[in-house]
């Protein structure tokens, strides 16, 4: 039987759970009785998924178990009967069972069916030997989302399954799907879920409109015309609010801030000089940078001075091996010749008002963004 979860506190008074005799009857009024076949009756698909929506939805565990093992047995498969009492619930092949009882019941297997019932059986025995290698050696548990989600859907299936009931029994005409979605805030991934469960109530339903199928036609038989019309007009409504508010749910959704990237992820491609012999020089911590207002490295191949300047105070950043978030007008590359080393010395030791003028008197060279190996960091200047 389709499984109704547990109810959210959303409606203002909860219909009491119906036990499972009444839930039973209320299936059995849109279902019917078991599917009944002539001897040899070859099925068309559109008979054989109907019986296995009953099957699906009226047959509980121990008959699904009861009934494979039947016919597991009338086909000498008495070692399969033995395995299958070890496969645990969660892993049972119920298609299996539902092909084993409507064969006891004179459905001829085909070969295609045929095959896939040998399939899915072997499957099922395999799955049972994997989990019990598992439990052998069990692992910290780790939360599933999917399973959290399917939860989630179901709890909320349960909650409009009793909006459904009360419709049914006359108690409301209307429902405002889309409200009920505002109100528990539901993520838009679960409404598609929600309206994609009553896809087939509601093909159901337009077949029992328009009588085009005589089983289901017999079905709601009970019911007149203006009845079916109303249920139908209902179940349409409710999938398009959840389908609506979905669609509206993802337009709003704030996008997901980007986590700040960690000085240490930010250094993991940056690559410097640490320490020149020939000048004697050696770099300062490169951590430093990250929010500066200003820096002033030395190439020592080239004998290059640059210093870059924050253009705002979020100060300089780091990216892979260059320099970013610069002043283009106030950062700038010279040449320092043969006066290399009074003018590092003199970036090194001066002040603001010397740190301002030592570039003046120097040649121009192309801006020099990129750090490598061949740079030293020669001084930070924090905000």
């Amino acid at each position: 039987m389709a499984r109704r979860g547990k109810p959210i506190k959303i409606l203002t008074k909860k219909a009491p759970r119906k036990t499972r005799s009444e839930v039973y009857m209320v299936n059995l009024k849109y279902l019917g009785d078991e599917p009944t076949f002539k001897p040899g009756q070859a099925l068309s698909q559109s008979q054989r998924s109907q019986a296995y929506t009953w099957y699906g939805s009226m047959a509980e565990l121990s008959d699904a178990r009861e009934w494979l093992s039947d016919y597991l047995s009338t086909l000498g498969r008495k070692d399969d009967v033995k395995r299958l009492k070890t496969v645990p619930d969660s892993l049972f092949p119920f298609t299996c069972a539902w092909i084993g009882r409507m064969a006891t019941r004179g459905v001829p297997v085909e070969e295609q069916t045929k095959a896939f019932f040998d399939k899915r059986l072997a499957e099922a025995f395999a799955s049972r030997a994997t989990d019990e290698k598992r439990e052998d050696k069990p692992a910290a548990e780790k939360p599933n989302i999917q399973e959290r989600i399917k939860d989630r859907v179901d709890d909320l299936i349960g909650d409009l399954e009793e909006v459904m009931d009360k419709h049914a029994r006359g108690e409301i005409a209307e429902f405002d799907a889309y409200e009920f979605c505002q109100k528990a805030q539901i993520p838009a991934q679960h409404t598609t879920k929600m309206a994609a469960y009553y896809v087939e109530i509601y093909a159901e339903l337009e077949q029992a409109v328009d009588g085009s199928d005589p089983q289901i036609k017999e079905g709601y038989a009970g019911y007149s015309k203006k009845w079916l019309r109303t249920r139908l007009e209902f179940v349409e409504k409710m999938m398009s609010d959840l389908l609506r508010y979905g669609q509206n749910a993802k337009k709003l959704r704030a996008p997901r801030k980007k986590k700040p990237q960690s000085v240490e992820k930010k250094l993991k491609n940056f690559r410097y000089k640490k320490e020149d012999q020939e000048t004697k020089l050696a770099s300062v911590s490169p951590e430093q940078i990250v929010g500066a207002a200003e820096l002033w490295t030395y190439n020592v191949k080239y004998k290059t001075l640059t210093v870059f300047r924050a253009i705002d105070r979020g100060g300089l950043d780091i990216k892979r091996s260059s320099i970013v978030n610069f002043d283009e007008k106030t950062t700038m590359t010279r040449r320092t010749g043969r006066q290399g080393e009074k003018i590092v010395q003199s970036v090194l030791s001066g002040g603001k008002i010397i740190l301002r003028k030592v570039m003046d008197d120097l040649k121009e060279a192309t801006l020099q963004d990129r750090i490598n190996e061949n740079t030293i960091l020669l001084r930070v200047i924090k905000q």
